[in-house]
C-alpha cells in the first residue's frame, strides 16, 4: 500500500487494517469474496453470534482508532488515513467505510 504521496504503510498498520477487514467480513457488513446463503442462514440460527457480534463490533471501533493514531504518527493527514482505510474496506457500488468525521471521532479530536 502506497499512496500518493509516496507515504509507505508500515506492515504492523496494513496487518490492522487486514483485520478489521476480516472484522467487518464476518459482522456482515462487508461482503465475503465468496459467500453462500447457507452461511447467512447459520449466522441467524446462531445463538451465540448476537454476543461474539456485539463484541467484534466493540474490536472494530478499537483497531479503526489504533490505526488512525497509528496513520497519524507516520504523518498521514485524515484525507490520507480516509483514502487508504476506504481503499481496503470497499467493494464495488458499496459505501464507503469512513470519512474523515469518522478519523476525527476515533481520534478523540
Amino acid at each position: 500500500m502506497v499512496n500518493q504521496n509516496n507515504k509507505q504503510i508500515p506492515e504492523n498498520i496494513k496487518n490492522k487494517i487486514l483485520e478489521l477487514k476480516a472484522l467487518e467480513t464476518k459482522l456482515g457488513h462487508l461482503p465475503p469474496e465468496n459467500w453462500t446463503v447457507g452461511e447467512l442462514y447459520s449466522r441467524i440460527e446462531n445463538q451465540n453470534y448476537s454476543q461474539s457480534a456485539t463484541q467484534m463490533e466493540k474490536q472494530t471501533e478499537i483497531l479503526f482508532a489504533e490505526i488512525c493514531e497509528e496513520l497519524v504518527i507516520h504523518n498521514f493527514d485524515y484525507s490520507e488515513i480516509v483514502k487508504e482505510v476506504n481503499a481496503q474496506l470497499c467493494y464495488t457500488g458499496g459505501p464507503k467505510y469512513c470519512n474523515e468525521e469518522e478519523v476525527v471521532e476515533a481520534l478523540g479530536k
